[in-house]
């Protein structure tokens, strides 16, 4: 593996964490005037960019408390 590939799988990583921060704040924000397939549609997003960092997000429901 050249330092290129290392760097560009460490990027892909990066990027799908700061996804998945980034549509979770969004969905914070904005999701009370979302249509309930939407709401889903960002929350696999989420959970799909989490599973590219080894994070477990599954049982996330979009709830603040």
């Amino acid at each position: 593996m050249t330092n290129d590939e290392a760097l560009e799988i460490l990027r892909i990583k990066v990027n799908a964490v700061n996804d998945a921060i980034n549509d979770i704040n969004k969905y914070r924000a904005e999701s009370v005037s979302w249509l309930n397939d939407y709401k889903t549609t960002v929350k696999d997003l989420v959970k799909a960019n989490a599973v590219t960092v080894g994070a477990n997000l599954s049982a996330w429901e979009g709830l603040d408390s």
